[in-house]
């Protein structure tokens, strides 16, 4: 089973080098396989697969691969996650941003988001892959501070903190909200020490 989503994954970062014009994508290929198999065998991935469910372990080590090689090669951190967004996720991100503005557009976008969130805070608060320090959700505003987050801590680990971004589904859901909500991010955690975030309702 890991054997074949490791192909997948490694197909998918060839195919991604491929589009970026270079011309050794096969040789990457197999670079990619290498380092992903050696992810899965690390402690550092048993540890987060057993005790944090909710983040996608496998996902996220594809997401850390996919920036360890592209740094390796050279290009920027802001490059990696630009060619992320772009190759790899750019069928999903596509999906989810046209549901989101047509929510938006018929002013159900602030509700779509907050319920999404709402649900998805309580997925982290099972495994505690994400902790707030304050949370609230009403017909109003939903606002949130997180002190906490296992997807920070293990970018951390690999020194490529910035790459979290590219994985924040907070920021896919209320940065595409124009129209019945307005969007306010006071602190990133990936720059700070927490995340704090506001959603305001315009459609009330």
């Amino acid at each position: 089973m890991m054997k074949d989503k490791t192909r997948k994954y490694a197909k998918m970062f060839s195919k991604a080098m491929k589009m970026l014009g270079r011309s050794d994508y096969k040789r990457l290929e197999h670079v990619f396989y290498q380092r992903y198999n050696a992810h899965l065998n690390s402690e550092m991935y048993q540890k987060y697969r057993k005790n944090y469910p909710s983040i996608g372990t496998d996902k996220v080590y594809l997401g850390i691969t996919f920036a360890q090689i592209m740094l390796k090669l050279g290009y920027s951190m802001d490059e990696a996650i630009e060619a992320w967004g772009t190759y790899i996720m750019a069928d999903k991100l596509r999906m989810v941003e046209g549901i989101i503005r047509l929510a938006d557009f018929f002013g159900k976008g602030y509700r779509l988001c907050g319920n999404w969130l709402d649900k998805d805070k309580k997925t982290r608060d099972q495994d505690g892959s994400v902790l707030y320090e304050s949370y609230h959700y009403n017909d109003r505003e939903l606002e949130y501070k997180i002190h906490t987050c296992a997807y920070v801590k293990l970018f951390e680990h690999y020194h490529i903190r910035k790459f979290c971004k590219a994985f924040c589904n907070n920021d896919l859901c209320m940065c595409v909200l124009h129209r019945s909500a307005k969007f306010i991010r006071y602190s990133d955690k990936v720059d700070g020490d927490y995340c704090h975030d506001k959603l305001i309702n315009l459609s009330r």
